[in-house]
């Protein structure tokens, strides 16, 4: 996820000083995700060297100053673009998935399909805990949850077709039956997942 794009997103409904953008990141991110001030105030910096937002100094107590910033039309088309950029179904997959791959490749057939079940039922899990949305869901909030449903379809795609794999050379019991079709909500998922 690019923090730049990221603080163009929390800027997008209301300008805001440097300190209002750190606290509004440290309420939408994913927990696990710091974010320290320092980080905040230079990727201000570099947004508003490349044209993407404005700074106006405002006057407070005691000849100090502190700016307000917010968004100027290159930064909310730099913000179009990015959400609406497709990714590379590689770039979808996380490290635990890749380790399973790495991993099921050395099992035995009867191992591997057990261990493809396993996944598809957690990722499945994983998905019908994301698919569940929030009254008055941010919308910072609702951007990550959708772009995690992304990930995890392209995830279970994956798992599925691994487990059809293992499936087609032994006989597998207890294969998990076919979830809801994958979330398609977005020209990201579908793009993605023709790669």
């Amino acid at each position: 996820m690019g923090l730049k794009h990221v603080v163009l997103a929390v800027l997008v409904h209301a300008p805001a000083h440097g300190y209002e953008v750190h606290q509004r990141l440290i309420e939408t991110l994913p927990v696990g995700r710091p974010c320290d001030s320092s980080r905040v105030y230079a990727i201000l910096g570099v947004l508003r060297r490349e044209g993407w937002i404005e700074g106006r100094p405002e006057p407070l107590a005691r000849g100090r100053v502190r700016t307000r910033y917010r968004l100027t039309e290159d930064g909310v088309r730099a913000l179009r673009a990015w959400l609406e950029r497709p990714r590379a179904a590689s770039t979808l997959l996380r490290r635990g998935f890749l380790v399973r791959l790495a991993y099921a490749s050395g099992l035995a057939r009867d191992e591997a399909c057990a261990l493809w079940t396993r996944t598809v039922r957690s990722i499945e899990r994983r998905r019908e805990r994301a698919d569940t949305s929030v009254p008055d869901e941010a919308p910072l909030a609702r951007l990550l949850r959708v772009r995690e449903l992304g990930q995890l379809d392209v995830e279970l795609r994956a798992a599925r077709e691994m487990l059809d794999r293992a499936a087609g050379e032994i006989s597998c019991s207890r294969r998990p039956s076919p979830a809801s079709p994958p979330f398609r909500s977005s020209r990201t998922d579908r793009s993605s997942a023709s790669r």
